[in-house]
């Protein structure tokens, strides 16, 4: 055994730069994957301690006060599993509330702060002020992704009139407060909230939490209490409800950090794959580069076995070290991701040593370095003591002679070039197989970034289904026709339809259900199989629904609403990422069917050039402005949802193009520097007879070109083409089963030509060695 080790230890000290290079690879892959399978595993546990110390709520109910009865809160008291249950009063109602320096749609609800809570009590973060008169605490995620301040003004809309408050401190909500689902809780003084209930008596309502043995019961709970006392009974539509469940809430709020962790996880197997290339490439040189040497070491009686073990431990030692660095250094960065999701999660995360994760990351890095060592290096066992001291000939070589210099046309620099790319072929693949691989994952990060951060349109799409331009939202649908007419007589509109939502039964699954009269007159691309309802009896579900249904196209399905059961026929499906993919279509007649008398509150507007939306939304609330409870320019409202998602994106972006770049360094210095070493008396010889330095190196470097070229545009196409299908697999378990998401043609050419000349320059960079070759270094050695 010891006699291997010096021998490894032999080994790494005549190659410490080639052996610090791989060093950093794997301790690039060690930090990536280390920090995803963090965010991973242990953000969504990190929630669920949260909600168990703060004794959240499990699933919740707002209903009207006027619906409220004895009958709902003794079925949540009986129901099974059910173990704490809190019942209160509250002001609540659909409002715009001021959010990211504009306003959004949302579901305020307002609580005074002097009141008990048994589950997630009231908890300032930070710097806070008394409540007094006009002031109100609002939950964290106005501060994280609303970015607004203590001290600041702060209003929601409600009924066409706005109320303006001081912010006086920001409160740790666990459960509500998430800018996906959008139900948030305010509290104000008891005096403001008494106010507050004078000017809004049709909003006062029942909130009702439960806790449960397990969270997972909640979504059973969910159903049954919504078909016994929503679903399941006669009414006007018109009396508030709202439900939400633990499962959806916590994918609420760890969604981004779960993309994030894949996107690191992807990458740290694309850096680890680089790293086995690398490997590979230098067991391959380091075979040929000690060709004699291994042959004098089995002419001592070193067997084979044992010097495949000095390289397995000179690999894997390696590996062990950049790995353990990895992972420190990604407790270290933890903290800062954390920070940035916090615009999105509004939840403080701390995260300690996890011995088990950094278990998996080493193990798992380890093992599959070692096994790639081991498979390498077998060819040791077929060297013939002989064969290795005459350098590995075995018979005379009769190949050919490519790009023979007195016969080839071209410059004698190109040719050169040529030829040494035909000799060096494995090479040449090597750092194709390396620049294609690295290229395809950052692009495919510039693409995420391009469709969330900088033309989010396409997917807001995918979030929301469909995307006017503006949207107005009745007080009354008795008034939609009067609306509607006026609407259609500006000549700034292209076209103005009704579109609803409405939440119903699915053979027992809640499902928000889209209803307009005609769906071949949307712009979105929710349908991704078969085809949209056309007829009362027909129905398109989403995949997530279709799923727990056990149902396809051609099969019918039971729908649940307003007391009434019917049956409709299967004929497309849909994607959506709305209360996690639950969703269906339904023709105006097809809801008629269900609720006789449904008109839709709802007109969606789209405009011949977006940017008459504003003004033509002024003009229309001029002059019907009191029969609106809300309008929406839905190309603001987007920018002001997902500018939080680009921000976080575009630092993660920008961390991943650095390291592909830092890659291409560490890949092109082995390479390059190893190619020197073996072409020291060839370049000096080229040196003796007229050669410049300069010559050298850009012959060196143009002996790379084609394999990057190649390289990189192969991870273009890759990305552009490969994109959509890597998009859906990170977001398909949210409802997202197919995507048509643009990728970014002119980020891709210009990470294409920065690689490319960044390759080159630094090419010429680490070959400036070759001026330090000179003839009479070589006849002196």
């Amino acid at each position: 055994m010891k006699k291997i080790l010096l021998l490894s230890f032999s080994n790494i000290r005549k190659n410490k730069g080639q052996m610090v290079n791989l060093l950093l690879v794997v301790f690039i892959a060690g930090f990536l994957l280390n920090l995803g399978l963090l965010l991973f595993f242990n953000f969504g546990k990190f929630y669920d301690e949260l909600c168990r110390k703060t004794n959240s709520p499990h699933a919740a109910f707002l209903m009207a006060q006027t619906s409220a009865g004895n009958a709902q809160n003794d079925y949540l008291k009986y129901y099974p599993g059910v173990t704490e249950l809190e019942q209160q009063e509250v002001l609540a109602d659909n409002a715009d509330i001021q959010y990211n320096g504009d306003k959004m749609p949302g579901l305020f609800m307002m609580v005074k702060a002097s009141r008990k809570q048994a589950m997630n009590p009231l908890k300032l973060i930070g710097p806070s002020n008394p409540l007094s008169d006009n002031s109100i605490y609002l939950p964290y995620i106005m501060k994280t992704g609303g970015k607004l301040k203590l001290g600041d003004d702060f209003y929601v809309s409600v009924q066409g009139k706005e109320y303006h408050y001081t912010i006086a401190g920001f409160t740790e909500e666990v459960y509500f407060g998430s800018n996906t689902i959008q139900w948030y809780r305010f509290y104000l003084s008891d005096k403001e909230y008494d106010k507050l209930k004078e000017s809004l008596p049709a909003s006062v309502c029942v909130l009702q939490t439960v806790r449960m043995e397990r969270p997972e019961l909640s979504d059973r709970l969910v159903k049954d209490f919504a078909g016994e006392f929503y679903y399941g009974t006669t009414a006007k539509n018109t009396s508030i409800y709202h439900d939400s469940v633990y499962s959806n809430v916590k994918t609420s709020h760890t969604f981004l950090s779960g993309i994030t962790s894949m996107i690191f996880v992807a990458l740290a197997a694309v850096i680890l794959l680089v790293s086995l290339v690398v490997i590979r490439f230098r067991i391959h040189n380091t075979l040929e580069e000690s060709m004699v040497g291994i042959g004098v070491l089995k002419a001592m009686g070193y067997l084979s076995r044992q010097i495949i073990a000095s390289l397995v431990i000179q690999f894997t030692g390696i590996a062990a070290a950049g790995i353990l660095l990895g992972t420190v250094l990604s407790y270290v960065v933890l903290p800062l991701i954390s920070s940035l999701l916090e615009s999105q999660t509004a939840l403080i995360w701390h995260q300690g040593f996890d011995p088990v994760i950094s278990g998996i990351t080493l193990l798992a890095i380890l093992s599959v370095i070692l096994l790639d060592t081991v498979l390498t290096s077998l060819r040791i066992r077929k060297m013939h003591p002989l064969t290795a001291l005459r350098g590995g000939i075995t018979t005379h070589n009769f190949r050919r002679n490519s790009f023979a210099l007195d016969s080839s046309h071209g410059g004698l620099t190109v040719l050169l070039a040529m030829k040494n790319i035909y000799q060096n072929r494995k090479q040449t693949l090597m750092i194709f197989a390396v620049i294609t691989t690295i290229t395809f994952a950052s692009a495919s990060v510039l693409s995420i970034y391009y469709n969330v951060g900088l033309h989010p349109d396409t997917f807001a799409g995918l979030v929301a289904g469909e995307v006017p331009d503006s949207v107005f939202i009745l007080k009354n649908p008795v008034d939609a026709a009067g609306v509607m007419a006026e609407i259609r007589q500006s000549e700034k509109v292209d076209k103005a339809i009704y579109y609803t939502f409405r939440s119903v039964l699915v053979n027992g699954t809640e499902a928000q259900g889209y209803v307009t009269d005609d769906f071949s007159l949307i712009r979105g691309k929710m349908l991704y199989k078969g085809r949209y309802p056309k007829h009362d009896n027909e129905i398109a579900l989403s995949g997530v629904t279709a799923k727990q249904a056990a149902k396809t196209i051609g099969d019918t399905v039971s729908v649940n609403y307003n007391g009434k059961n019917e049956e409709y026929l299967i004929t497309g499906l849909i994607q959506t990422m709305n209360d996690n993919g639950n969703g269906l279509t339904l023709t105006t007649k097809g809801m008629k069917r269900l609720y006789p008398d449904f008109v839709s509150e709802q007109i969606y507007v789209y405009m011949k050039d977006v940017n008459d939306t504003e003004e033509f939304i002024d003009t229309i609330k001029l002059k019907s402005g009191s029969l609106f409870s809300n309008t929406l320019n839905m190309n603001k409202l987007i920018d002001v949802q997902l500018g939080v998602y680009g921000s976080v994106f575009a630092i993660i972006t920008t961390a991943i193009t650095l390291i592909t770049f830092f890659v291409v360094i560490l890949v092109l210095y082995l390479v390059l520097k190893t190619s020197i070493l073996r072409r020291r008396r060839e370049l000096g010889i080229q040196k003796a007879v007229g050669f410049t330095s300069f010559q050298l190196m850009n012959q060196i470097a143009l002996s790379f070109s084609p394999a990057i070229i190649t390289g990189v545009t192969a991870g273009c196409i890759l990305g552009i083409y490969c994109f959509n299908p890597l998009f859906v697999a990170l977001v398909q378990s949210m409802g997202i089963m197919t995507a048509s998401l643009p990728a970014s043609y002119a980020f891709t050419i210009i990470l294409a030509i920065g690689i490319i000349v960044f390759s080159y320059l630094i090419s010429l960079l680490i070959s400036m060695r070759i001026r330090k070759i000179t003839p009479y270094m070589l006849v002196s050695e």
